[in-house]
């Protein structure tokens, strides 16, 4: 009977592995402020709600953020 609840924010390299890039460009992504993320203790984490948004198609086309992280 146990429900599954889907963590609500995971760390850089569950992230970046959600997104299927490296750690260090999901760092620089966070760094330019591209994906927003929280600072908890020691840890930086990042919303999925923010991968989300990130990953998802935006109505005027890709960003130059975007285009980027396909560079």
């Amino acid at each position: 009977m146990g429900t599954e609840i889907e963590p609500l924010l995971v760390g850089r390299r569950q992230a970046a592995e959600a997104l299927g890039i490296s750690v260090r460009k999901l760092s620089y992504l966070i760094a330019e402020g591209v994906v927003v993320s929280r600072k908890i203790g020691s840890r930086r984490l990042v919303p999925v709600a923010a991968l989300r948004e990130f990953a998802a198609p935006s109505p005027q086309g890709d960003s130059p953020a975007r285009d980027e992280v396909r560079a």
